[in-house]
């Protein structure tokens, strides 16, 4: 086994990096391992938990999605994010549009970096208003069509739900209906 250290000029970051050689045969896995042996004083771990949704979670709202879904008759796109607004889950059901997939994903990619939900955003994005072309930031994925829900833990953002091929209402319910049935799964 062979070693090799690099670290960083002293006044870059407070943390350096160990890159260790791992030979197996005639091949190299090389494998980086963080240290925090340079943390400044006073910086310390963080000390709040943060909550993360699981794959699990994500099918529990989308089976509460489908579900109202269902109830209503409408066939609906459904997506969840993480908080960063990377795609979790995504199911279409069969006969929903297939225009909506992508307003679905960015309806809850809205949700979850805004932490706010896209109908308020549809509101005060209107000509004159507040944040009249906010639809045109990040590379148009910025969504302020209805359907759009922040889900939310103890006041953290841990996701977005997204709902599109409906009505904005349809859609708007369904979303809720989804973060109902996730926030009862977590009661019981």
């Amino acid at each position: 086994m062979r070693s090799d250290s690099w670290r960083p000029k002293e006044d870059t970051n407070s943390y350096s990096c160990q890159r260790l050689a791992v030979s197996e045969g005639c091949r190299a896995k090389y494998l980086l391992k963080a240290t925090a042996d340079r943390r400044l004083p006073g910086e310390g771990m963080p000390t709040r938990n943060n909550i993360k949704l699981t794959l699990m979670d994500a099918k529990i709202l989308l089976e509460g999605a489908e579900k109202k879904a269902t109830e209503i008759g409408v066939p609906l796109d459904m997506a969840v994010v993480d908080e960063g607004g990377n795609l979790l889950a995504f199911h279409r059901m069969l006969g929903a549009k297939i225009t909506a997939i992508d307003i679905a994903i960015s309806k809850a990619f809205t949700a979850a970096g805004a932490r706010t939900p896209t109908h308020k955003y549809g509101e005060m994005a209107q000509p004159g208003g507040p944040v009249f072309g906010i639809f045109t930031s990040n590379q148009g994925r910025f969504c302020i069509i209805p359907g759009g829900l922040p889900i939310l833990i103890d006041g953290q953002i841990v996701g977005g739900i997204g709902v599109g091929s409906g009505t904005p209402d349809q859609d708007l319910e369904v979303a809720q209906a989804g973060i109902d049935a996730f926030l009862h799964s977590l009661s019981t």
